[in-house]
């Protein structure tokens, strides 16, 4: 639309018409709802951060993130030719939400360490949350990383996927992340 109006402006406007019904305003409230809500959400683009040992449990959270319309990266879909450390690091910068998936694996991966690091460097930066870590097991708490650093995670919720293989365990640990999404990490 040439006048910048979305969907959801155009039929809100319509509500103050003259003469109109209670009926044709619930409609109308109905349709700004479904509008809102069947649109992916608009936050800014997430950096998957996890180790390649828990690709399974990746491939179901992209999935869903997919059904939700949520844009991410991840490096077995989107890594760019280059050293490395450059490619993650201008990854992060391009989608600075960083979903830290935490397990037994992950933190024993220098990567995932560097990755971590970097998000929180980016949240210095930025003046905001980037890092949202969520937790397959409990191993991170006494992970081989420096101290600082597990303490500034622990100051976030992070999420327990522990039981991910359930579906309905896993739908709603999956809707609390995209709530926290929507919520916290929108600039």
């Amino acid at each position: 639309m040439g006048c910048g109006l979305s969907d959801v402006d155009i039929e809100y406007a319509k509500i103050f018409q003259e003469g109109m019904l209670a009926k044709d305003v619930d409609d109308i409230l109905y349709r700004i709802h479904d509008l809102r809500f069947s649109q992916a959400l608009q936050i800014n683009s997430l950096f998957i951060s996890y180790s390649h040992k828990n690709s399974a449990f990746v491939d179901e959270m992209e999935n869903h993130l997919n059904e939700k319309g949520i844009r991410f990266w991840r490096d077995t879909h989107d890594a760019t030719a280059g050293r490395l450390e450059k490619v993650i690091n201008r990854a992060i910068r391009k989608n600075p939400i960083v979903l830290l998936i935490l397990s037994e694996n992950s933190v024993q991966s220098d990567w995932v360490e560097h990755e971590a690091r970097s998000a929180r460097e980016l949240e210095k930066e930025l003046k905001r949350d980037v890092l949202c870590p969520v937790a397959l097991d409990g191993s991170w708490k006494t992970c081989d990383w420096e101290a600082r650093l597990r303490e500034q995670i622990m100051k976030y919720n992070i999420l327990d996927f522990s039981n991910w293989k359930d579906e309905a365990e896993f739908t709603k640990k999956f809707a609390k992340l995209v709530e926290g999404l929507d919520l916290f990490y929108k600039e």
